[in-house]
């Protein structure tokens, strides 16, 4: 039966069911009604037969007088009274119905009409035989008066059951109609369950079925499937969605085939990218290399200049070649945050540091200010932080030509543990254009479109610091005005790992002499952390009218700063008018570029006593500001000395060395008397170690392991431990946990060397007890750098060195070159094969100890190959773990990076347990070992040609 057919019945069937129920409610309406009527009758009569009952009483009481008193008005009377009753009677008798009442009614009427006719012979026989009369009428009106009040309460008592009649049949109805309404929704339940399982249910199951499940064999299995409409329908749906399934199923092929080819195009761009920095990098670190040779062998200006310019070319080759890269690394996604501790102020002030040359050649006012109260040291991602500062501080010298550029940083809001900083560059260059402004983050675009063939650039640094801010949770924003300049602005947020030094209210005093308002808010800034008065004038009249007339200021114990620009306008005589004027114990310092604007400043002042370089540091103005508390500042000195000085001494974090010190002749070493133990299972590690010390003249130990490092200082004191993390027998974690445990009445410093600094490592190495740690491989300015903080050298000269023209800019270069490592280290999957710029840093020109470390490295790592091969064999992960950890290290500390990130493999693949595809891995890294092998060997053969 169809679905149509179906409900047709059931609709039928309710309309029945309705019917009948409203059928019998008529039927109890006008059951209802006739009672009614027939009670109102009732009542009509009692009314009437109560009338009758009080006629009745008033003849009764004539005829009772009458009996007294014999009178014929009285008989007249009761005459009429009689007639009024038998009226009444007759009215009763036509009314009603009943055969009893109208039988009663009669007998009552023939009574009376008997009384009246004794009445009436009463009156005619002037009463005679009244007593006879009288009592028959008395007897007669007893008789009917009782045989009506019968009649009355027979009525009442029939009312009154019909009254209980009524009740009862009142509830009786309302019982019925109640349960019609329980009847009527249960057989609609019914009814509607019916409906629900005939016509819906179907619908339902059809419903539950996935669009991309319905097919013609489900529906046919349906509970259902014998109705015709819903089978059609199904039988259409089936159809319908198995061709949209095809063509999703197309669609999502083609989707597929294309996330595949984009998926290959990147991995093809990404080796392009990463053969073409291979390619270039490799000659490129050599140019390099021989350049700052050439650089340090030359003494002709002009030749040093030719040396600079070719220096400038090659590092923007490579900042060009690092932008592609780290371009093409944010697009895949693959860079991630490694946050560290790091001083804010440092990493913002070697920024401007690296781009101070290009600003000063240009003849721009470049100055670095840093706002009070900035924490001092603070955790986030450093290198990331840096990189931004970079490409944008470089882009505002590059497109300034006059004017200034300013980079202001700033703390927003903080808490505790959390500060919001927000960094501020902003320049008088060249500007942008409102309409270019919106499309000035997007890849390889530029404020106009000549601009890449006026300055050079790809246009990535900005995409590229766009998206490191973000990485960071901040965002970058930028205001501009064409022809006026551009203010670039970002806030990032930084965990405060530690406060500001508390300001010395012993701080002596600082008078600035300069015109440049930027630069003495710099300078006021660092005053007000460091707790120092400070006070600025424009120009040396105003100066010596202050220092003569100090209003309350002690200016004999103050620094006196006096700046380029602003005695670059004044006559001999002010100058010398100056020199009188300055307090006998005050301290003057001069603010230059270089060593070029220095010398005809000393001959002009010669009570300068130190000399501060442009940009201001705040660490060189506390330097500056603390040595003039303790020591009076003697001699003259460059105050980054002072710095280096200061900060050695104290627990604070280190300003690194521009530049590692010459190796000084041996026995007369500022730094003979300190004794190091270098500990490290890796030959050629300690190899390095041993050469990069004994040049500077330290007292050296040499332990392979963690148990005889224990006991060399269970009989040995040293002064600080270089400790290996990773080594056989006892690791250095290990160890330095025991000789924390047996150290007594003293603190040795232990300074960790591990290989992953970045990662877990850095916290286990402070947990064990470990002060400090370097990464490997170690190179020569961090390990001195690191030294010099915790062993300070026991003397410095006083006199202060003249440095060459390009001083500040091979500092710059060098600052760079790291960077653009660390860049192309994490954006580049293929290191250089054999990189000999690493040797030959390391040996600084000795080409015997090149020798010696060549001929190390190759007998350890046939050695360690063996061992990989057996443990490998053994299915020992522990010992290949060990071994290619170790493997690695001697690779990176010969340059043979190809190596070493082929052990990284292994190493990765090992501390799992799982030696799956090591022994490919191994192949391959014997392959690569034959490769460096061969270099290595050729590269002595040419050395020793060489000789």
């Amino acid at each position: 039966m169809s679905l149509t057919r179906r409900a047709f019945l059931l609709v039928l069937v309710i309309q029945l069911l309705g019917l009948g129920l409203l059928a019998l409610d008529g039927w109890k309406l006008q059951s209802s009604v006739h009672q009614e009527q027939l009670h109102s009758e009732k009542v009509v009569e009692l009314a009437e037969l109560l009338r009758l009952q009080d006629a009745f009483s008033d003849f009764f009481m004539t005829v009772d007088q009458l009996r007294r008193k014999p009178d014929t008005d009285i008989v007249r009377l009761a005459l009429v009274e009689s007639s009024h009753i038998i009226e009444l009677m007759d009215g009763l008798e036509t009314d009603w119905t009943s055969t009893t009442q109208a039988e009663l009614l009669a007998s009552l009427r023939a009574q009376y009409w008997g009384i009246g006719q004794a009445l009436s012979l009463l009156a005619g026989r002037e009463m005679e035989h009244r007593d006879e009369l009288t009592n028959a009428a008395v007897t007669a009106v007893y008789s009917s008066t009782y045989q009506l009040q019968d009649l009355i309460r027979s009525l009442q008592d029939k009312l009154h059951d019909d009254e209980r009649l009524r009740e009862r049949d009142l509830r009786n109805q309302r019982q019925a109609v109640f349960l019609g309404m329980g009847l009527w929704l249960l057989l609609t339940s019914i009814l509607g369950i019916l409906y629900n399982r005939i016509t819906l249910r179907p619908w339902r199951e059809l419903a539950k079925l996935r669009p991309g499940r319905i097919n013609l064999e489900e529906l046919e299995r349906l509970e259902y499937s014998n109705i015709p409409e819903l089978v059609a329908i199904g039988h259409t749906l089936g159809r319908l969605v198995q061709g949209r399934n095809k063509l999703h199923l197309r669609h999502q092929q083609e989707v597929d085939l294309l996330n595949r080819q984009l998926a290959e195009s990147n991995r093809v761009r990404n080796d392009f990218l990463a053969g073409i920095s291979h390619e270039i990098r490799t000659p490129m670190n050599n140019l390099v290399g021989n350049l700052e040779l050439l650089d340090a062998s030359l003494g002709e200006q002009e030749d040093r200049r030719l040396i600079l310019s070719i220096q400038r070319a090659v590092d923007d080759l490579l900042a060009v070649i690092n932008d592609l890269l780290a371009f093409s690394r944010l697009e895949n996604e693959a860079l991630e945050l490694n946050p560290i501790e790091f001083d804010l102020a440092q990493v913002v002030e070697a920024i401007c540091d690296t781009h101070t040359h290009l600003a000063y050649e240009k003849s721009l006012d470049f100055v670095c200010i840093l706002e009070a109260g900035l924490p001092e040291m603070v955790r986030g991602d450093a290198g990331r932080l840096r990189q931004v500062l970079n490409n944008l501080v470089g882009n505002a010298v590059k497109f300034t030509e006059t004017g200034h550029v300013e980079v202001r940083v700033s703390q927003m809001h903080h808490t505790d543990r959390q500060c919001t900083v927000c960094f501020e560059i902003s320049d008088t260059g060249i500007g942008i254009a409102p309409d270019r402004l919106a499309h000035l983050f997007e890849p390889f675009v530029q404020a106009e479109g000549s601009m890449s063939r006026s300055h050079e650039g790809l246009g990535l640094g900005l995409s590229i610091s766009r998206r490191l801010v973000e990485l960071l949770g901040g965002r970058i924003t930028v205001r501009s005005q064409p022809g006026r300049g551009s203010v670039f602005t970002f806030k990032i947020q930084l965990d405060i790992m530690r406060a500001l030094r508390a300001a010395d209210a012993t701080s002596p005093p600082l008078l600035l002499v300069e015109n440049h308002a930027g630069l003495c808010e710099a300078v006021h800034a660092c005053c007000s952390d460091l707790g120092s008065r400070s006070t600025d004038v424009d120009d040396l009249g105003s100066a010596i009218e202050l220092l003569r007339y100090p209003d309350g200021e002690d200016w004999n114990r103050a620094v006196v700063l006096l700046s380029l620009g602003a005695i670059q306008n004044a006559d001999r005589a002010l100058v010398d008018e100056f020199i009188r004027a300055l307090p006998e114990r005050s301290t003057l310092a001069l603010l230059v570029h270089d060593a070029v604007e220095l010398q005809p400043l000393l001959a002009l002042l010669p009570p300068t006593q130190a000399v501060i370089r442009r940009p201001i540091r705040r660490t060189a103005v506390r330097a500056l500001l603390d040595n003039k508390r303790t020591s009076g500042i003697m001699g003259l000195r460059w105050v980054e000395n002072l710095a280096l000085e200061t900060d050695s001494t104290t627990s604070g974090s280190p300003t690194p060395a521009s530049e590692p010190a010459a190796p000084p002749a041996r026995g007369a070493s500022p730094w003979d008397s300190w004794r190091i133990l270098a500990v490290d299972d890796n030959p050629v590690n300690l190899k390095l170690l041993q050469n990069l010390l004994e040049k500077r003249g330290y007292q050296l130990l040499t332990a392979d392991d963690g148990e005889t490092a224990l006991q060399v200082l269970e009989h040995e004191t040293v002064d600080l431990v270089l400790m290996d993390c990773m080594m056989p027998r006892l690791d250095g974690l290990s160890a330095t946990r025991r000789f924390r445990e047996r150290e007594k009445g003293r603190w040795t410093r232990v300074i960790a060397l591990t290989a992953n600094a970045v990662g877990g490592d850095r916290e286990r190495c402070i947990a064990a007890g470990m002060d400090d740690y370097l990464e490997k491989p170690v190179r020569r300015a961090a390990l001195y750098s690191m030294l010099d903080r915790y062993l300070p050298p026991r003397e410095m000269p006083d006199e202060i060195p003249e440095p060459a023209l390009s001083t500040p800019v091979v500092k710059a270069v060098d600052v760079q070159r790291s960077e653009e490592a660390v860049i192309a280290q994490e954006t580049t999957n293929e290191p250089d094969r054999l990189n000999l710029k690493v040797i030959q840093d390391d040996s600084d020109g000795d080409h015997e100890f090149e020798s010696q470390l060549i001929q190390l490295f190759i007998r350890d790592a046939r050695r360690r190959m063996g061992s990989l091969e057996q443990a490998i064999g053994d299915g020992n992960a522990g010992t290949v773990h060990l071994e290619a950890h170790t493997v690695k290290g001697i690779c990176a500390g010969i340059g043979a990076m190809a190596m070493c990130q082929l052990a990284y493999e292994l190493e990765q693949r090992s501390s799992s347990g799982n030696l799956a595809g090591a022994g490919e891995l191994l192949d391959s890294l014997r392959a690569e070992y034959g490769y460096v092998e061969q270099q290595l060997d050729a590269y002595l053969q040419l050395q020793a040609d060489g000789e």
